[in-house]
């Protein structure tokens, strides 16, 4: 399939298509990808899975003890971390490797469903804002992308072994993030409805044992640590962690809220109603067509069910997206086709305008440069200097960890042991990363610097190319 995909395209525009893809998810990684406590726990956990040698198809349960995570993620990402030595940036490189398998797949959708669009979502998937974001953050809700979208394509080859293959696909993806149940359960339910109402046994049956099949290790995992953390918790006590049943009029805010969202999410501020007005005309356009429907629904009901659960983000609706996209690629007549291709082009322009800022702008300081540079002046002058009773903390700067949680796991990784986050007043060393004077550091007054005040004894360590410092306070 994926072969007869790219035989059909000529070799010049293959290249400066795949190099464009290649440099729009890689490039400036280091400077932009989020790094922050949740990303180097998964880099932690990657290394002690690695140095283990031990397989396992359940994950890490959530530091609330309320939810058991699947392993597939630190298995995706696992090889590129390895390569890279279990530097920050390796997860990134394995995300950004998987957005452009991504993008090549919904070009594969694309093709097997309207060749005559292909030109529009070749633009599309090389800037379109959500496929950049996922594509350069490792995060596990990110990969689902991937997972959908492999199903997706195995699903329209209309094969017993495909729809096995496209079950096992969509459930995957649940491995990465639990809330795509909503979509793709929802999705599978109707295609089962569908074949069975067409006679058709066979493929619904592959799809569902092959939908089933990944669930199983949540479900032994439950019955070997009773009472449970998720399939016993959700289906036997019906107990669904994070969702909550809210008032209808709460329901209609946070719904309101989640859909305003989403509509940011896929186009930008300004074009943000009109994409919205085109997406309701062709949904009314296509209310007399099943087939077409049968794509929209799912994204719907993702956005219904994910208002029930705590939060709004735009996470919530990442399962959905594949979907969405399959819809809008249907095939129509007249103004149906001119709306689908309308709401392209639009999603198109919008993206224009966060493009660069995406390639070039740090989300969320520091970056991972900065962290990296951070980590090793502080390794190096413990080492070097055989400093005992060390303690880390980010101050008066934009990093929203003061307790730096990431930088102490990517010191515990080179074997380098601190004081803990609640020993600042059993701390000798203090190194301090910051982007403001140690004046200023100093008259925030904060708990890892209290103890430091009347202290003199201070180095500085720039990091090149940055704004940020390394401050060493000692006693």
């Amino acid at each position: 399939m994926l072969y007869k995909f790219l035989n059909s395209i000529t070799r010049r525009k293959l290249i400066l298509f795949l190099a464009a893809l290649i440099f729009t998810r890689f490039y400036n990684l280091d400077q932009t990808a989020r790094f922050t406590e949740d990303e180097s726990s998964d880099l932690i956990r990657m290394q002690q899975l690695f140095q283990a040698r031990k397989i396992t198809l359940v994950g890490p349960i959530s530091n609330a003890n309320n939810k058991v995570f699947g392993s597939l993620t630190y298995y995706m990402l696992l090889p590129f971390t390895v390569l890279t030595g279990f530097d920050p940036i390796g997860p990134v490189i394995g995300t950004a490797f998987f957005g452009v398998a991504t993008a090549l797949l919904l070009l594969v959708l694309t093709w097997l469903i309207n060749r005559k669009l292909l030109g529009m979502m070749a633009v599309l998937v090389l800037i379109w804002y959500p496929l950049l974001e996922t594509s350069r953050w490792a995060w596990n809700p990110h990969l689902v992308l991937f997972w959908i979208s492999l199903g997706l394509c195995c699903y329209l080859i209309k094969k017993p072994w495909a729809f096995f293959l496209s079950g096992i696909c969509l459930s995957l993806a649940f491995h990465n993030y639990y809330l795509t149940l909503f979509a793709t359960a929802v999705w599978a339910f109707l295609v089962l409805i569908r074949e069975v109402r067409n006679k058709r046994y066979s493929l619904p049956a592959a799809l569902s044992i092959g939908y089933v099949l990944p669930l199983i290790p949540f479900l032994l995992f439950d019955l070997r640590h009773p009472p449970g953390l998720f399939v016993t918790r959700i289906f036997i006590r019906n107990d669904i962690p994070d969702v909550h049943m809210p008032t209808f009029p709460i329901f209609l805010e946070k719904f309101w809220g989640n859909l305003t969202l989403v509509l940011q999410y896929i186009a930008t501020t300004p074009f943000v109603w009109l994409i919205a007005a085109l997406i309701l005309a062709l949904v009314i356009l296509d209310r007399k067509s099943p087939r077409r429907l049968m794509w929209f629904l799912p994204v719907i009901l993702q956005l219904v069910l994910a208002t029930i659960i705590d939060g709004v983000y735009t996470r919530y609706f990442l399962p959905a997206l594949p979907f969405l996209v399959v819809w809008l690629l249907m095939p129509r007549q007249k103004l149906g086709k001119f709306l689908a291709r309308l709401i392209i082009g639009v999603a198109i322009l919008s993206s224009l305008l966060t493009f660069k800022t995406q390639l070039t702008v740090t989300k969320l300081q520091p970056s991972i440069a900065t962290v990296r540079a951070a980590s090793n002046i502080i390794i190096d002058q413990i080492k070097t200097n055989q400093l005992k009773s060390v303690n880390v903390a980010a101050l008066a700067s934009p990093d929203t960890e003061p307790l730096s949680v990431k930088y102490r796991n990517i010191l515990l990784m080179q074997d380098v042991h601190l004081k803990a986050a609640s020993e600042y007043d059993a701390t000798e060393n203090l190194f301090v990363i910051s982007t403001s004077s140690a004046e200023a550091i100093r008259a925030e007054k904060s708990a890892p610097i209290v103890y430091f005040l009347k202290s003199d004894q201070i180095q500085t360590f720039t990091i090149p190319n940055s704004d940020w410092v390394v401050y060493w306070w000692h006693f």
